[in-house]
């Protein structure tokens, strides 16, 4: 299934970034963000991601972006 990465993913009022059952959560650090699986009967803490380059956050930014919509499609 192909699915475009604005049909099912948005940005709330916090700056989270939600696709299907998945969040990720801004951490006091820019290189660093938390993920969530929010699926019914089974939230958990997935885990947190971890850049390894101070000067490419806006690429770690996306990367997380798409693995948490590569999930969201995984869970159709």
């Amino acid at each position: 299934m192909i699915m475009k990465s604005e049909q099912h993913a948005r940005i709330d009022s916090s700056g989270d970034f939600n696709a299907g059952n998945y969040v990720l959560t801004h951490t006091v650090s820019s290189q660093r963000i938390n993920l969530f699986c929010l699926k019914p009967g089974k939230e958990r803490h997935i885990g947190t991601l971890i850049s390894g380059s101070r000067t490419k956050i806006g690429q770690f930014h996306q990367g997380a972006r798409d693995i948490i919509r590569a999930l969201a499609a995984l869970d159709r």
